[in-house]
């Protein structure tokens, strides 16, 4: 059953049909949402909530403006931008003691087993995580779909089916500008 026809019958008084949605979106839903919060409880939160919404504000859906998916995630997004602008930031200690580094470093051939660069490397990589996350939310989505995913930017405007395909690609490009202005700025280098 296409979504149109599931939220029609919703609409119409079937509440049950909006399982279908839920059981059809669940799973993209939660891992875009943990992608940008971070954690499986807010995901989980987030994703909660907006099918929660999304159920309250059916009467509001407009087939014509956009897929059910597309306007379940604008739904989603705006709930953990929320949840992010409230959320207190833990600084983050990098101990100076190399073994008791939590952070775990890439599988990279320019790192030795040379303790010393390890640390260095380590360092680097926490400090790389610390910048990203420091980034505007939806800017921050982007990158870490570059990254955890290993994407060319083309792929990750596909992939976020972006109504502007040209602007979201220009944002990729100036995150990872970013990224790299940080890095000659020595914002990220460690010796």
């Amino acid at each position: 059953m296409q979504d149109f026809e599931t939220v029609r019958r919703v609409r119409a008084g079937e509440t049950e049909y909006f399982s279908e949605l839920v059981l059809k979106y669940r799973g993209a839903l939660f891992s875009r949402m943990k992608r940008l919060l971070g954690n499986n409880e807010d995901a989980e939160e987030a994703k909660n909530e907006a099918f929660m919404r999304a159920f309250e504000r059916l009467d509001r859906y407009d087939p014509e403006k956009a897929k059910f998916y597309t306007w379940l995630l604008a739904i989603a997004r705006n709930i953990a931008f929320s949840m992010l602008r409230t959320r207190t930031r833990k600084p983050v200690c990098i101990s100076q003691d190399p073994e008791e580094e939590e952070t775990t470093v890439p599988e990279h051939p320019t790192v030795s087993n040379d303790p010393a660069k390890i640390y260095r490397a380590k360092c680097r990589f926490a400090k790389l995580q610390e910048f990203v996350k420091s980034l505007p939310p939806a800017r921050r989505e982007l990158v870490e779909l570059l990254f955890d995913d290993y994407v060319k930017p083309p792929e990750a405007v596909r992939r976020l089916k972006a109504r502007r395909p040209a602007t979201t690609e220009r944002k990729v490009r100036y995150a990872l500008g970013q990224i790299a202005r940080a890095a000659n700025k020595s914002k990220l280098r460690t010796d």
